[in-house]
This record gives C-alpha cells, sequence and structure tokens, in this order.
C-alpha cells in the first residue's frame, strides 16, 4: 500500500487540476476561468 496520499492521477501525466466531470487531471485555468482539454468542461 502507498503511505504518500496522493491522488491516483498522479501516476499519469498531468496537466492541472482535476476536472469534476471527467475526473482527469486536465482542467487549466485560462482568462479566469477553468477549462478542461479531455472533456470540455467550462466553469463559465
Amino acid at each position: 500500500a502507498s503511505s504518500e496520499g496522493e491522488p491516483e492521477s498522479k501516476a499519469f501525466f498531468q496537466y492541472g487540476h482535476l476536472c469534476p466531470e471527467c475526473g482527469q487531471a486536465t482542467l487549466i485555468y485560462e482568462e479566469g476561468c477553468a477549462k478542461c482539454y479531455s472533456c470540455g468542461y467550462s466553469e463559465c
């Protein structure tokens, strides 16, 4: 068992924060808005 306490997505190359829609770490803040490059989710 891992004791690092890191999320499983850490094993993959990570771009940004975890997306609430698809769970990928591809949520990037651009122009004041969070946008997911995996599924197209946007907070705006």
